[in-house]
């Protein structure tokens, strides 16, 4: 598995190691953890025995437009209150869920 490339390419396991993978690597790490129906994924680093970050339930939402309904993720660290849905495109607020 490919480490380390430029900070935009890259993911690392928030809290609990320190290696970092490639975007396109961890993601196909993942997916084939998933198809495996394996919950619980370890970083795919030698001998690390650390599970990789889950998305928590506090900085992920659903857009509040019925129409829409996309996964919205929060990337500003709990502090964004206006958001605008990357799918639909309407604004609405991250912390209420309110359009």
């Amino acid at each position: 598995m490919e480490t380390v490339l430029l900070p935009s390419t890259k993911f690392k396991n928030q809290n609990l190691c320190v290696h970092p993978f490639c975007i396109d690597c961890i993601t196909t790490y993942i997916f084939v953890k998933l198809v495996d129906n394996v919950v619980e994924i370890l970083c795919p680093f030698s001998n690390c025995n650390q599970f990789l970050d889950p998305i928590g339930w506090l900085t992920r939402c659903y857009c509040p437009n019925l129409n829409c309904s996309a996964l919205i993720l929060d990337e500003c660290g709990g502090v964004a209150t206006g958001s605008k849905c990357p799918n639909c495109k309407r604004l609405f607020c991250f912390q209420c869920k309110i359009p």
